[in-house]
């Protein structure tokens, strides 16, 4: 990944968390994260029920996307939208705790692995720092282990399980929890996983990015 590429990300991320993040390859295509619009929602649709048995229904997509506690983000290449996530953001508690319920996060089969999801999520969670968010909380099969090695490179720590939350195939979910979002020390972990997931794409589909 060219030092443009780094540059520009921490600019975009340090700038504005809601903004649009973009990089082009090789004046070819471009890789986009952005939160998602109503014109989205039928591509969202799709892609979320490609990966689970019991997807969100449109109608419920465009309520996510339209109300302010909810933030649904997606990951475009090349202006198709091939991944999402959503975040429920959970006023401040009695402890003044403002909290993120993640979830939703779907990848394409196709595009799985090669680090956009990394980038769609660490967008998200960026995201819901702007929302002022300092814990956050999801979900995950316990047989997907190369999210839990992102989640625990995040600093998401266990908190037990979920037995058989899951169906087609019937899985546990281990629940992960994150604090102190709004440190200095997450916004550099945020960075850094997402130069991590480009540079992984990079070398996935070994092209180059072209400096946007």
């Amino acid at each position: 990944m060219s030092s443009s590429h780094a540059d520009n990300l921490v600019q975009q991320i340090n700038d504005n968390p809601f903004a649009a993040q973009q990089w082009e390859f090789q004046g070819k295509f471009t890789v986009c994260v952005r939160p998602l619009e109503l014109v989205d929602v039928h591509r969202a649709v799709f892609v979320e029920s490609s990966r689970f048995a019991q997807a969100t229904g449109e109608q419920t997509f465009r309520r996510f996307i339209t109300e302010p506690e909810t933030v649904v983000v997606g990951v475009f290449v090349a202006d198709n939208l091939v991944g999402l996530a959503a975040a429920h953001i959970v006023q401040a508690d009695a402890s003044g705790c403002t909290e993120a319920y993640l979830d939703n996060i779907s990848i394409l089969e196709e595009w799985s692995g090669k680090g956009l999801g990394t980038l769609l999520f660490t967008y998200l969670l960026n995201v819901c720092q702007g929302q002022m968010c300092q814990r956050a909380t999801l979900e995950v099969r316990v047989s997907n282990r190369h999210a839990i090695r992102i989640y625990k490179k995040l600093g998401f720590v266990s908190h037990g399980l979920r037995p058989k939350y899951y169906a087609n195939p019937v899985e546990d979910a281990e629940i992960y929890w994150l604090e102190n979002m709004d440190s200095t020390h997450f916004s550099e972990l945020i960075v850094a996983c997402a130069m991590a997931g480009l540079r992984r794409f990079t070398s996935m589909l070994g092209v180059e990015d072209g400096g946007t």
